[in-house]
Parts: structure tokens; C-alpha cells; sequence
């Protein structure tokens, strides 16, 4: 079994140009934190709708080196990739700014809430019990890759 970061890039790992709606500007600590996953036997897998926006990230990421997937969780069974790539869900994580959150509350992987992104306004927004869902709150994603060492 393999155990898996998912992570949506918008938000988590970077923003997009305001000039140059096509660029994508990688956070600081976006691929240091990646690394670090990484070297600890993480699987990368961004979570994107569009298979145009996995190439850009990739494209700007200067390691080429880091294994990086992509998995579209709106037109793909989550639970039927996780089984057919023999994922272990307990050893998995969401990284996430609040993007894709819901479709992860249903499986054994942990979601880490990350205030980059969305995440300060998924934060504000979630009702009492929400937090029951997320194994910790971080300031971003390098902070979560702490977490994630931590927890597992």
C-alpha cells in the first residue's frame, strides 16, 4: 500500500498571475514542503478539474525530480482510485485551503486545513462540528508537512 498527499494547487501550493491569468506563482515554501513529503515516501497527488492547470504546476516547478500526479475528484470515483492504486487511506492526507475537503470526509485519509489560499474563509465558514473532520490547522503548506510528520 501506498500512502498519498493530495493537495489542490490553487490556494494550497500557489496563485495565479493577476496579469497573466496563465501563470502560476508558486508559494515559497510550496516546493520545499513537497520535497520534504517526498523524501518521507509520500505519493504527490494534485487535485485538479483541469488537466491544463496540472501542466502549468508542473511546468513551474523547477525540481524535476518530485513524482507528481494528478487526479480530477469531480468526474473520478476518489474511493475507486484510492482501491485500483492501492492507496492506504489511513496513511494518506489532504492538504487543502478548504478546496475538495468534502469529498475526502467520507475516507480513513486526514485532512489538514492550511489558512493559505481560502483557508482563513473555509475556516470562518465551517460550522461546530466541521472540525471534527480536520486532523490540525496549519499556516500553510510547510507547516502541514510538519503535521503530517507528526501524525504519521
Amino acid at each position: 500500500m501506498i500512502k498519498v498527499i493530495f493537495f489542490p494547487g490553487m490556494g494550497t501550493l500557489y496563485s495565479v498571475s493577476r496579469d497573466k491569468k496563465e501563470t502560476i506563482e508558486i508559494y515559497p515554501e510550496a516546493i520545499s514542503a513537497l520535497r520534504f513529503l517526498s523524501r518521507r515516501g509520500y505519493e504527490l497527488v494534485l487535485l485538479t478539474p483541469e488537466y491544463s492547470e496540472y501542466k502549468r504546476f508542473r511546468a513551474a516547478v523547477k525540481d524535476k525530480t518530485l513524482s507528481l500526479h494528478n487526479f480530477n475528484p469531480e468526474k473520478n470515483d476518489l474511493s475507486a482510485f484510492m482501491e485500483k492504486q492501492m492507496i492506504s487511506e489511513e496513511e494518506s492526507f489532504l492538504i487543502t485551503d478548504g478546496l475538495y475537503w468534502k469529498y475526502f470526509q467520507n475516507t480513513k485519509a486526514r485532512i489538514i486545513l492550511i489558512l493559505s489560499g481560502a483557508g482563513f474563509c473555509t475556516l470562518a465558514g465551517l460550522e461546530d462540528d466541521a472540525n471534527e473532520y480536520f486532523k490540525d490547522i496549519c499556516k500553510n503548506i510547510y507547516a502541514a508537512a510538519f503535521s503530517v510528520a507528526i501524525n504519521n
